[in-house]
């Protein structure tokens, strides 16, 4: 199975999902047919892992013999205090020696997101890039297990998503989990797997064999900038298992909404909270779920709350990373349409040829990036992500970034570059799908 292939070749891991959705049962259970030993460390108290540990222990068959398996650890009782005071400084250097010092050859990161607090968002790359260092230095495979309830999930996720090796997400269908390979080293041909129990016993298996299959879910967006829309169609339209439909405002849908779609995502306008979008659920009876958006910079805790009151599921910020976006939209209709473990990280591309072909594998996956064409040699390529591409041509050359639309460039990649090169020009996926030439002659 691909999966296990997978597991063994990559050397920091993800396994995200929702809280005690049993993120660590299959951690355990995919490390188990392939490692004697592994080791884990979490922010709970010994006894509250120790009870953790025995709950699967006595829940599955496979794991009888679960405590000679795992060796657990807890943070120090302190940590909190010390990491308030002092930063990540010192908790860092306690885990590069748990790390060194660890006779086994995987360890597994328990609820790792329950360490940041708000304060500690600037400090969320620099925590990960450092243990994610120690795990190569000592050549240790770290997996972290992420929930996606955690204050900074999203800036987590957005930087696990484009630093990790292999990142995994889980659903809960039911009775039944939902293992989706987000990324991995290289493409996946069974992306999807079914992790479910049976008389004490697990399973895994892909979901095609496994004859389950999602229903086809209708989805509403009700948007009227011109923008946002086209952003929607190019992620969403056309996709397996959607039933898209992208309208104007509320008075020009009612129709729609009558209909009672699975889902409906309402974007805000001029950044007004207008509650009466989520008071049509309880006026009519409908069982859509609603998400409301707003473009703002911070939203309030007491307007998510009013507005759930009110019959929304939740009030969010579309003032993100797009990639964060896309992953709070699949969260949402529990559906994960946006695949970028497609893009294998070595591809080299050197002809004009190779990077038109390139662009359309792109546009046809939906997947989003941005062209910057420039006059002289880029020295600094360190800077380049995971799945990110530089071509060097004999007139200018090409920088492909991956997940980023052209508006978030400036912000996140050119700010952290030396070089004052000059740009002859920058466009977009939405640029090119829209009809703009593409500006490689």
């Amino acid at each position: 199975m691909e999966i296990f292939q997978e597991l063994q070749e990559s050397e920091s891991i993800v396994i995200e999902g929702d809280r005690r959705i049993g993120k660590l049962t299959f951690a355990l259970y995919i490390l188990k047919k392939k490692y004697s030993n592994v080791s884990l460390i979490s922010p709970l108290t010994s006894n509250q892992i120790a009870k953790r540990i025995e709950s699967i222990s006595q829940s599955f068959i496979e794991f009888n013999n679960l405590a000679d398996f795992i060796e657990a650890y807890s943070f120090r009782e302190d940590w909190v205090d010390i990491k308030n005071e002092y930063g990540f400084k010192y908790l860092l250097q306690d885990l590069e020696y748990f790390i060194e010092m660890n006779p086994n050859e995987v360890i597994i990161f328990h609820r790792i997101g329950n360490i940041f607090e708000y304060s500690d968002r600037d400090l969320i790359e620099y925590f990960f890039t450092t243990l994610l260092s120690y795990g190569i230095k000592y050549k240790k495979k770290l997996i972290f297990l992420l929930g996606n309830d955690v204050v900074n999930y999203d800036l987590i996720s957005h930087y696990l998503v484009e630093s990790i090796d292999l990142y995994m997400k889980m659903y809960k269908q039911g009775d039944l989990r939902e293992i989706e390979v987000l990324f991995a080293l290289s493409p996946i041909v069974d992306p999807k797997y079914i992790f479910e129990s049976k008389h004490k016993k697990l399973f895994l298996f892909t979901k095609e064999k496994s004859g389950y299959m999602h229903k086809n879910i209708s989805l509403v967006i009700i948007a009227k900038d011109e923008n946002i829309k086209r952003i929607n169609k190019y992620l969403l339209e056309d996709k397996p298992q959607i039933e898209l439909k992208i309208i104007d405002s509320i008075a020009d849908s009612l129709d729609a909404i009558l209909q009672n779609p699975d889902y409906l995502l309402y974007f805000g306008e001029d950044n007004k909270i207008n509650s009466s979008i989520c008071e049509l659920r309880t006026k009519y009876n409908l069982y859509t779920k609603i998400l409301y958006m707003l473009n703002k910079e911070f939203i309030r805790v007491d307007d998510r709350l009013n507005l759930i009151d009110k019959g929304c599921v939740d009030l969010l910020n579309f003032n993100i990373p797009i990639i964060n976006y896309v992953l709070e939209i699949s969260k949402y209709i529990q559906i994960h349409f946006y695949k970028i473990g497609i893009i294998r990280n070595d591809l080299k591309l050197k002809t004009k040829d190779e990077v038109i072909d390139f662009i359309n594998y792109l546009l046809k996956g939906r997947i989003l990036f941005s062209i910057v064409k420039i006059d002289e040699k880029l020295e600094n390529i360190q800077y380049l992500r995971n799945y990110d591409k530089y071509i060097e041509f004999e007139d200018y050359n090409i920088i492909i970034f991956v997940n980023l639309l052209k508006h978030e460039l400036t912000k996140i990649i050119f700010s952290k570059m030396d070089e004052h090169f000059h740009i002859l020009k920058v466009q977009d996926s939405l640029d090119i799908f829209y009809g703009e030439k593409l500006c490689i002659d």
